[in-house]
């Protein structure tokens, strides 16, 4: 759901917290994205970083604060979900099920379209990752191969 007559930040999480264990990963994070803005997070490592990502991506469900898109609240409770609202992440490590063919890790956690009767479409499963191969300059991608067979170089074009 969005409010195309609201005018404010495009983003906002205030006051996140998270905690694992005696670890407080985000203890009263907040930041605001306005239409327009680039912003980047800069930290040493283990200081959260990663951790507001994911939460704002639902890989993490915070322990407190909130958060808004174009001013309606943000509650994801998974990435699938964040994923309807147009929020993912590109992670730097390769995150592929090494056995299963590089096509279907494209649409991990998305196979359902490619089932009827149980019955997952192959073809169409392929046909399909080789065109989103194809619209990201990687024509002629082997969609089939296994990803655990696959180049350094072949994973993370596949990711």
């Amino acid at each position: 759901m969005t409010n195309s007559n609201f005018i404010g930040p495009v983003f906002s999480a205030e006051h996140i917290k998270k905690y694992f264990g005696p670890t407080h990963a985000n203890d009263d994070v907040s930041i605001t994205i306005n239409p327009g803005e680039i912003r980047g997070l800069i930290g040493e490592n283990g200081s959260g970083k990663s951790t507001l990502i994911s939460i704002i991506a639902s890989i993490f469900l915070p322990d407190a604060g909130s958060m808004s898109l174009n001013g309606v609240p943000y509650t994801p409770r998974t990435p699938l979900d964040a994923g309807k609202h147009k929020i993912g992440t590109v992670v730097q490590e390769l995150g592929l099920v090494d056995g299963l063919p590089a096509g279907v890790n494209v649409f991990l956690g998305r196979t359902k379209q490619f089932t009827k009767f149980g019955i997952m479409d192959m073809k169409r499963l392929y046909r399909e990752a080789s065109a989103l191969f194809e619209k990201w300059g990687f024509s002629g991608f082997p969609v089939s191969k296994m990803t655990g067979s696959l180049t350094i170089e072949e994973k993370k074009s596949s990711n």
